[in-house]
């Protein structure tokens, strides 16, 4: 087996621990309460003198493509995620990265048999929940998803996405079956853990159903987290609402809360998509409210995310609309 070097092992260690300093725009508010805004070291040189010891280490070359993309350095960026696909090529990240959804559930569902063939639990039910993700995203793909997440075997971590894309589909009966084999696998989660558990799927739910204000009211039962998912929900739910000033902090946090690597359980529930949405939705933010330049600013960041792809969602059509609109 290939053995790190301590030292190479050593700015590994410190490449992830500092990783929100080399990644994250000082100017977010998520930052402020961190004390790191002081600090601007140069995340992409840094990551190349990694990768200079240890080439093929893919968490350096993964983290290399958002610094490079938070740096506006788009060819570099494309030039590491080809990079990151030539080792790991059924790896969901620089699929989802590209904003290529059908390539992204394929590479998804490979992802979960081949972690769960390996042993990797908690990898693959990461990469299960992320494939429902694709799906809450986009609106589509819940019946495929939900077929194929019955299909596997992963010591009841299974269950709660069965679950939750049960109740999408309006399967009541079901889903409480299938929460109650959950809930018996994780005897750790406790009454409050059952309890977060619980109101995040509600949260999820009416989500999918297009139901902001019953989003909200989940919302207000969870802990007052950065957690990303309840930050990009709820931003949704505000902006439907038209409470547009929660909308606009919400969605502000939701992008840099992608970037943060804190752990690989953080890193598992990454979704550029999600943070590539939350663009789009400060456009139309900044569009209802009169400020057209930030509106064009945001359309465009969140266009660039899809200009050879095949994704067909919705809002890539409203955003070029409004671009034509805006601009002369």
């Amino acid at each position: 087996m290939h053995r790190r070097s301590s030292g190479t092992q050593c700015f590994i260690e410190s490449a992830w621990g500092c990783l929100v300093l080399l990644l994250l725009c000082p100017s977010e508010p998520v930052l402020a309460q961190t004390g790191v805004d002081r600090l601007k070291p140069p995340a992409a040189s840094a990551l190349k003198d990694g990768l200079q010891l240890d080439p093929k280490n893919e968490e350096l070359i993964n983290v290399l493509v958002y610094s490079e993309a938070a740096a506006g350095n788009l060819p570099a960026a494309l030039q590491a995620d080809d990079q990151y696909m030539a080792i790991r090529p059924n790896d969901p990240n620089p699929w989802d990265t590209r904003g290529d959804l059908d390539g992204a559930r394929a590479s998804l569902r490979q992802a979960v048999q081949a972690l769960t063939a390996a042993g990797q639990k908690l990898g693959a039910r990461g990469a299960l929940r992320s494939l429902a993700l694709v799906s809450f995203l986009t609106g589509e793909g819940y019946a495929s998803d939900l077929a194929f997440a019955r299909q596997q075997k992963i010591s009841g971590y299974e269950d709660a996405v069965v679950e939750l894309l049960q109740s999408v589909q309006g399967d009541a009966p079901g889903a409480e079956q299938s929460e109650q084999k959950y809930i018996a696998a994780r005897p750790e989660l406790g009454a409050k853990g059952v309890e977060n558990h619980q109101n995040f799927d509600a949260m999820d739910v009416a989500f999918a159903h297009n139901d902001p204000q019953a989003v909200l009211a989940a919302a207000g039962r969870l802990p007052s987290t950065y957690d990303v998912n309840l930050l990009y929900v709820r931003g949704w739910a505000y902006f439907e609402t038209k409470d547009y000033a929660h909308a606009e902090q919400d969605f502000h946090n939701t992008i840099p809360g992608e970037r943060v690597m804190a752990s690989f359980g953080v890193v598992r529930g990454h979704s550029p998509l999600r943070a590539a949405l939350a663009h789009f939705y400060l456009g139309q933010i900044y569009d209802a409210t009169g400020k057209r330049d930030q509106a064009v600013n945001e359309y465009r960041e969140f266009l660039s995310h899809f200009e050879n792809s095949t994704a067909k969602l919705p809002q890539i059509a409203v955003a070029r609309a409004a671009l034509k609109k805006a601009l002369p």
